[in-house]
């Protein structure tokens, strides 16, 4: 049963891992890009621990191209109410990078969770002088940046490594070529800032809810390592593995939720000042703005969201419910709706009157479902067991104080799309708004 969307969800609505999730899938990985600096020409300078920073800042002037691929590894650990959660998310990115010509082709891949709730989103994406061009569920946006995301990595190479202590420095041989190995011991405050350095892109695109704190980002990192292997023929970064260990503790509705991230970060180089060939594809050409995307407009509209479930949950006491949605998940046409039933009621399949029904003497009770769209109108209306297939419980009637999951299908669901879905059984209700993947 798809507990995992859900449950990244709701650790995502905790205000210092908003932040973090607000930098995300690209902000990680363009953090990484701050870590990268490219090289120039073949050195026969001693390099020692004193100059080995300098050395590779200054190498980077002389590289034009070069191609990157990225591979992020999280694992993440949460506790709701006692009971344990993980989830497991994999990024892959390949990157090439014309700075002569101010292009870059991004091309991800993110898969998230195992066996039967796992699923996988790819994208795609350009960057042609000001224009971000961003392919996402097959059709293409495209954003005019005010401040393009091109980040200046001699200068961030050089600030993390002058504000970082070298650990260890050691001759290697990574994949056939002789190379330096360099363990660093980052300054927490300024791999908090490499983060922060990503927040422009999420303004432009509508995208961030509010500013990013560095010192609660700060005060999350418990543990960070970064380790570089660096050409001796050329002084070039091959590449570059960080580790990075997360804790946040935080209340989301009365309920203590603890979250544990390990995250590891491999960054590998290739193909410097080798020819590039950046075209934008020719669907591409002809992109929507990205404020006619449904993400765009389901961003805009998140605030006004959080204040109306707000609203909702001080007029029907959602908050500790005894009637509660704990995770929700769709495909093309059906929602799954994890629920969570404390109402010392049985929840049962129609009678076949279709009318909400219980009887308080047996303790049964039949369950409704309403949801609307985003425009709110009803597009279901459905008691559970009562319009045959489109309402079922997956698993059979929930005993009091017992999760299980109900399967509500429509004709469409519509991703990027916010629904308000409402659940009522035994005199409670709450009501959840879900936007469809």
């Amino acid at each position: 049963m798809p507990h995992t969307l859900r449950f990244i969800n709701r650790m995502y609505n905790i205000d210092v891992v908003i932040n973090l999730k607000k930098i995300g899938i690209v902000g990680i990985l363009i953090f990484i890009f701050v870590f990268v600096a490219m090289c120039g020409e073949k050195t026969t300078e001693e390099i020692t621990e004193a100059n080995i920073k300098e050395k590779v800042v200054e190498a980077y002037e002389n590289v034009d191209t070069y191609k990157m691929k990225t591979e992020m590894v999280m694992n993440m650990t949460g506790e709701i109410e006692g009971e344990e959660k993980t989830m497991k998310m994999t990024i892959t990115m390949d990157s090439v990078y014309d700075l002569e010509n101010e292009k870059q082709k991004h091309s991800s891949q993110m898969s998230m969770g195992e066996g039967a709730m796992s699923y996988t989103l790819e994208q795609e994406m350009y960057l042609v002088e000001n224009t971000l061009y961003i392919k996402m569920l097959d059709k293409w946006y495209k954003k005019v940046l005010e401040d393009p995301p091109v980040l200046d990595q001699t200068e961030a190479l050089r600030e993390m490594f002058n504000a970082s202590e070298i650990l260890e420095m050691k001759e290697e041989n990574l994949d056939g070529e002789d190379v330096y190995y360099i363990s660093l011991d980052p300054t927490l405050s300024e791999l908090a800032g490499s983060f922060a350095k990503t927040q422009g892109l999420y303004e432009e695109l509508g995208l961030s809810q509010s500013e990013i704190d560095l010192e609660e980002i700060e005060e999350a990192i418990e543990d960070c390592e970064v380790y570089y292997w660096v050409s001796k023929k050329d002084l070039r970064i091959v590449k570059v593995l960080t580790k990075i260990d997360m804790r946040l503790e935080e209340t989301l509705l009365e309920e203590e939720i603890k979250i544990t991230e390990h995250m590891e970060i491999t960054a590998t180089l290739t193909d410097y000042n080798e020819p590039m060939s950046i075209e934008l594809p020719e669907e591409a050409k002809y992109a929507e703005e990205w404020d006619k995307s449904p993400f765009a407009s389901s961003q805009k509209e998140r605030e006004e969201m959080e204040k109306e479930i707000k609203r909702i949950e001080e007029e029907i006491g959602s908050i500790g419910g005894k009637l509660r949605i704990v995770n929700i998940t769709n495909d093309n046409d059906t929602f799954y709706i994890m629920i969570k039933n404390a109402t010392e009621y049985m929840l049962v399949n129609d009678d076949g009157n279709e009318e909400l029904d219980m009887d308080s003497n047996s303790k049964v009770s039949e369950l409704q479902v309403i949801i609307k769209d985003n425009s709110g109108n009803i597009i279901v209306d459905y008691i559970i067991g009562g319009n045959g297939e489109f309402a079922i419980f997956t698993d059979g009637p929930v005993a009091s104080n017992e999760e299980d999951q109900i399967e509500i299908t429509v004709s469409e669901i519509d991703p990027g799309i916010t629904y308000s879905i409402n659940i009522k059984a035994a005199d409670e209700e709450t009501t959840e708004k879900y936007t469809a993947i």
